[in-house]
């Protein structure tokens, strides 16, 4: 392979190998080189998402993503040793616009091949961000932020380079307390969030909660100042009452890409 792969690498297994239960499309971690001398076609033991360990004589089955060491190592942390003391957190949803029909148009293997192009892209833009990730439902992210600053910056950066031209996210940001349970993100507030998601229009792909909006208002980011929030009441599923929603303008956007 171009690049030597080491321990705790990121790599991607490149076809469906049903004898180990693995297939194509599958991120997991080196966790140990049997022989390092031959890194480049040696042994190694991988960890896949799936709990799955297996060892690789042949490593044409697997390419290396771009993700360093120390990322890798954060992103095996614990959710609640990342959090600390807090209860309170920003949250983001993203979901693929379309996936069904673009996956039915493509065919399993050119759609799994963007798939794991799409979920490397959200990995290196969290990578340099204070942020966890939760979890991956089909082909949307749950992840984790301090701040709604935050949760905002890594939204634009997805939305504007999603891995691949043919992908188009909508995303939800919303602020509130939650509770961890087994590494994992639970309460009102993470509904919340996924309906906020759902309000997603095709001016606005990104849309904030009231109280995400108040935060943005509160820090006054220079970096935000060119982005225009759309105000919108809507019905969320499950909330009887109606609930104040903010959209990003997909113009504003573009200008603040062009004014960055």
């Amino acid at each position: 392979m171009a690049d030597k792969i080491r321990e705790n690498d990121v790599v991607v297994l490149l076809k469906d190998i049903h004898e180990r239960r693995l297939s194509r499309g599958e991120i997991g971690t080196v966790v140990e080189i049997v022989a390092p001398s031959q890194a480049d076609s040696g042994y190694l033991l991988v960890e896949f998402e799936n709990g799955i360990q297996t060892d690789f004589d042949d490593l044409a089955d697997l390419v290396k993503l771009n993700f360093s060491s120390k990322r890798t190592v954060e992103q095996k942390a614990k959710l609640e040793d990342w959090a600390g003391p807090s209860k309170q957190f920003a949250l983001v949803f993203t979901d693929i616009i379309g996936s069904t029909v673009l996956g039915n148009e493509l065919g399993d293997e050119q759609w799994t091949d963007l798939l794991v192009k799409h979920f490397a892209q959200a990995r290196k833009l969290m990578s340099s961000l204070d942020c966890h990730e939760i979890k991956v439902i089909g082909d949307s992210f749950m992840v984790v932020f301090r701040t709604a600053v935050e949760a905002l910056d890594f939204a634009l950066a997805f939305y504007s380079d999603t891995g691949d031209e043919r992908i188009e996210i909508r995303v939800g940001i919303h602020v509130g307390p939650a509770r961890i349970i087994e590494d994992d993100l639970f309460g009102t507030m993470v509904n919340y969030t996924k309906r906020v998601e759902s309000q997603a229009t095709r001016r606005c792909r990104i849309v904030l909660s009231d109280v995400a909006k108040s935060h943005i208002d509160l820090e006054k980011a220079a970096r935000h100042s060119s982005l225009q929030f759309l105000p919108r009441t809507a019905k969320l599923d499950g909330f009887t009452e109606p609930q104040n929603v903010w959209g990003v303008s997909r113009h504003s956007i573009g200008a603040t890409r062009a004014d960055s």
